[in-house]
């Protein structure tokens, strides 16, 4: 976070484009395969797609207690079937770690 507070002070834009087009920055950059390419060189990434960002901030929201209406909002996605694709996410951890809880139980028990 530190790092897209410090670029947004640096190139401030009027729609917060992390990427914004170098023509018109009031539009996002159509294309960011080299800048993302030498984001993830200098950063040590070789095997990192900018999607899963995307994926993060979605699951992460959804863990924090957001509503996929306002997840799906700020993702800029129109249709909700396509945000709830984070709460399957999540819920399939959630039962993963439910039933891991409840093996650690029935063992400690000796069932």
């Amino acid at each position: 976070m530190e790092l897209l507070t410090d670029w947004r002070e640096r190139c401030p834009t009027p729609d917060g484009f992390v990427f914004p087009s170098p023509v018109d920055p009031s539009k996002p950059r159509e294309n960011i395969r080299r800048a993302w390419d030498n984001i993830r060189a200098r950063a040590g990434l070789s095997d990192f797609r900018a999607h899963d960002l995307r994926h993060n901030f979605g699951t992460l929201a959804f863990a924090d207690g957001h509503s996929l209406e306002a997840i799906g909002k700020n993702m800029g996605h129109r249709s909700p079937v396509t945000t709830r694709r984070y709460a399957h996410v999540l819920a399939a951890s959630s039962d993963a770690v439910s039933g891991s809880i409840v093996k650690a139980l029935q063992a400690a028990k000796g069932n």
